[in-house]
């Protein structure tokens, strides 16, 4: 019984030692990738949580101005339509990046293609004994 139809030792070898390469390869893209979406969901939860702006108080003063209230308002709506433009840029560069990295099948698809075109020959040695 041959193993994926090939029929030398030396072809076997090869084309084992090739397929553990590529799952090292992929296991560790898999282990990126996870600390990667890890790291996104930290810096999410980091930034969902609400930063008011306080109200300045005059210390001569017992309550704080109509005015300050305002400003203070005006100073948190400015500060939450930057942060969700930033949110909107940083889905923008992800989607882009994300168009441009090669998904798994394909660059495994390719490594085969590769592995196919070179010779056999180039991938056997000798031993001089």
């Amino acid at each position: 019984m041959t193993m994926l139809g090939l029929r030398t030792r030396d072809q076997r070898t090869t084309f084992l030692k090739a397929s553990k390469a590529l799952g090292e390869v992929m296991a560790q893209q898999a282990k990126l990738h996870a600390a990667n979406n890890q790291l996104h969901r930290r810096v999410e939860e980091l930034e969902s949580k609400k930063r008011k702006k306080k109200v300045t108080l005059d210390p001569n003063t017992v309550f704080a101005k109509v005015e300050s209230i305002k400003l203070s308002l005006e100073a948190e709506k400015k500060a939450r339509v930057e942060a969700e433009a930033e949110k909107a840029r940083i889905a923008e560069k992800k989607a882009k990046a994300k168009e441009k990295e090669p998904c798994a099948e394909a660059e495994a698809l390719r490594t085969s293609r590769l592995l196919q075109k070179v010779q056999m020959e180039a991938c056997m040695f000798e031993w001089e004994l």
